[in-house]
């Protein structure tokens, strides 16, 4: 222990959920988004004077498709950061139903002088309980509340699938909110990964397998729509890493190579070469990306 020590900050967050919350610039007062960006953009000349290495995360922590996330982009907030965040909570949805919304913030990024600055999703809600304490299932307020799923097992796959997608388009970081423990015998979905008491639910297993196979990749290779099939391939490093599924009825046989390993969504090896493609997400990983192409 006398070993360890502390890691200098290096990250700084300019306020959360600025101008369209009660508590930090808000309307109600008569602050407007322009004065959020003047504040953002003092802080950020200030703190690249003091500390040129630091990270200036900035953003209105709204929705991937808010008009607010947007506006900021077009009236010129991404000059003044380094990561530009936003905040999800969305009802079950299919996660390929956010492609477009990505792809179009990308774009707008793009277009507004975002270069390639990355995305942090820094609050998110995907919520499930299999063995809730209380019924009916909550989760915390309304924006947790229309974020549950049905099963741990449900929200463990859209998790898998929704890291490929918003991946494919800049994220770079997702965070779950909001990490906390409740007390026996109440709710305390709000924790994600763990029940009460440090119990692991599916989505943390689900979760570390997809940080240990994918981690943060260096650029997503290609997007691939076949049919009912999706795949979303990545470089990390040296290696290749593509996170596919199928969305048809019936399983997709696939032959995968001896030069491809297969994973399920909890990181069980398949060691089978003949495999079936289905709605839970599987992982083919090769250091020569032409052998997971030509599967597709």
């Amino acid at each position: 222990m006398n070993d360890l020590k502390p890691r200098s900050i290096s990250h700084y967050q300019i306020l959360n959920e600025p101008v369209y919350t009660d508590y930090a610039l808000p309307r109600k007062f008569g602050y407007s988004l322009d004065d959020y960006i003047s504040l953002l953009s003092l802080a950020y000349k200030r703190m690249k004077d003091a500390n040129p290495g630091c990270y200036v995360v900035g953003g209105i922590s709204a929705n991937l498709e808010s008009g607010l996330t947007h506006d900021f982009i077009t009236h010129g907030g991404l000059r003044y950061l380094d990561i530009f965040d936003i905040h999800n909570y969305d009802p079950p949805r299919d996660a390929e139903s956010f492609e477009e919304s990505f792809k179009t913030l990308r774009e707008l990024m793009l277009a507004n002088g975002g270069g390639d600055k990355p995305v942090w999703i820094t609050e998110w809600g995907c919520y499930a309980d299999d063995d809730p304490p209380v019924i009916p299932f909550t989760a915390g307020d309304s924006a947790m509340n229309r974020s549950r799923w049905q099963s741990e097992r449900a929200a463990a796959e859209h998790i898998v699938k929704y890291v490929a997608v918003s991946f494919a388009y800049g994220v770079r970081k997702i965070f779950f909110h909001a990490g906390t423990c409740g007390t026996i015998n109440l709710p305390d979905a709000g924790g994600v990964l763990y029940e009460y008491g440090g119990t692991p639910r599916k989505m943390y297993v689900a979760s570390a397998v997809l940080c240990r196979l994918l981690g943060v990749p260096d650029e997503c290779v290609k997007v691939i729509k076949n049919q009912e099939i999706r795949a979303y391939v990545f470089r990390s490093g040296k290696k290749y890493i593509a996170i596919c599924w199928n969305n048809a009825d019936k399983p997709q046989p696939l032959l995968v190579p001896s030069s491809v390993q297969i994973f399920d969504v909890m990181g069980n090896l398949i060691k089978e070469r003949k495999t079936n493609l289905d709605r839970s997400p599987k992982y083919l990983i090769s250091s020569q990306v032409k052998e997971i192409l030509k599967l597709f």
